[in-house]
């Protein structure tokens, strides 16, 4: 049965994106023969990775405590370091 602990769901993301930024990576894909969904994917994460460096350098924290969307910087990487 699809759903329980040993055929977990596939997880799908829908993200509007800006018409020149779709052309260029639909060129690079096609440049590099790999799917258009591996270099958004690859884009989205590097993308994430930017916002969580800027989140480790402002870090704003006067009340001692982060926000719960706030992205540690060092987990992230270590995520990024298993899928390369």
């Amino acid at each position: 049965m699809i759903g329980d602990a040993f055929h977990p769901r596939k997880a799908t993301i829908s993200l509007r994106v800006d018409h020149q930024v779709k052309m260029a990576a639909k060129n690079y894909a096609r440049q590099r023969q790999t799917p258009l969904s591996e270099v958004m994917r690859s884009l989205l994460v590097r993308y994430v990775a930017e916002c969580a460096r800027e989140n480790a350098q402002a870090s704003p924290d006067l009340l001692q405590q982060r926000p719960h969307q706030y992205v540690d910087l060092a987990r992230l990487q270590r995520l990024l370091s298993g899928l390369d």
